[in-house]
């Protein structure tokens, strides 16, 4: 978030937020990563539930975990139609309510960076052996420590166009 009232928009009128131009990145840059298709998957600091969106029709159980209730209450609306297979649960990316080794596909977009080395560890305790963490944090194409750190826990990466934004990374690792 650059100013406050984006802020202000995001948590107060989600479905405004929802209509930013800058979330409209092209889907296939989480498609072609993995299969989705009948898997377990969990968005950690899910917003308005925009890495979801292309996922969800191919995932067996979605956990959408966000830690702000108007969020949690636009995630349940925007997403009625999978009511059976999407579980809204408040939490954080440093605390995770779900149990060791829960999920085959961990997503995360715009929250990890903040404390890199305890988010990591909490996001991979729930990824099963042999599945994957696939994550869009928002950084710009500039090697910082966050960047660093997961290039050195093994994650690949690759830059995508973000419209209004410009070039960020996102970054994949089966743990």
């Amino acid at each position: 978030m650059r100013r406050i009232c984006d802020w202000i928009v995001y948590v107060y009128c989600p479905e405004e937020y929802d209509k930013q131009p800058f979330l409209k990145w092209d889907d296939d840059e989480l498609l072609h990563l993995t299969n989705y298709k009948g898997k377990i998957i969990a968005d950690i600091g899910s917003g308005t539930g925009r890495l979801l969106e292309p996922v969800a029709p191919d995932a067996d159980i979605i956990y959408a975990i966000e830690p702000i209730k108007s969020l949690r209450e636009f995630l349940k609306s925007k997403f009625k139609a999978f009511k059976h297979k999407f579980f809204v649960m408040d939490g954080l990316i440093t605390d995770i309510p779900l149990p060791d080794n829960s999920c085959d596909i961990l997503l995360s977009g715009h929250v990890y960076g903040d404390a890199p080395e305890e988010e990591l560890a909490e996001m991979e305790r729930v990824t099963k052996p042999g599945c994957m963490v696939i994550l869009c944090p928002g950084n710009s194409d500039v090697d910082n420590e966050a960047h660093n750190i997961l290039v050195t826990r093994g994650y690949k990466w690759s830059v995508f166009h973000e419209p209004v934004d410009g070039p960020k990374r996102k970054y994949w690792r089966t743990v």
